[in-house]
């Protein structure tokens, strides 16, 4: 957040200092509303539950077949929910939108199988995309 913060304030260090100053001592930051308002219009945000989690990860893995870790399902979700179904261009809206994936998800196998079962997880185990190094363990 403070490289963030540096950029929405153009650059004043000593603020940015004084922000991330009183976020160490009291755990909270309160941005003034000019700032927060400008925070606002560059950002959003969805808050994803569990099971919206299992969804996306399951939705990720039956439709396009791409199993994701539940870090990387959040962020799906959030970017379905924001703009749809259809990828933004596709559907003559800007700007398009990428979804980078935080991890494996062979580090998450239980959060993986009770979103896609154990059946699913046994596919993918048994699959070409399963990373090497896990099979081995």
């Amino acid at each position: 957040m403070e490289r963030i913060f540096y950029y929405l304030m153009g650059e004043d260090a000593p603020t940015i200092a004084s922000w991330m100053a009183e976020m160490d001592r009291t755990g909270q930051l309160t941005l003034p509303p000019a700032e927060l308002l400008r925070l606002q219009e560059e950002f959003g945000s969805r808050r994803v539950d569990d099971v919206a989690m299992c969804a996306a990860l399951r939705k990720a893995f039956e439709t396009h077949g791409y199993l994701a870790d539940p870090h990387t399902a959040v962020a799906m979700a959030a970017a379905w929910d924001i703009y749809g179904e259809e990828p933004p261009a596709a559907a003559g809206r800007a700007p398009p939108v990428v979804v980078l994936a935080t991890a494996s998800p062979c580090k998450f196998q239980a959060s993986v199988t009770a979103a896609i079962g154990a059946s699913g997880w046994a596919a993918y185990a048994a699959g070409a995309a399963f990373p090497e190094a896990p099979r081995a363990l």
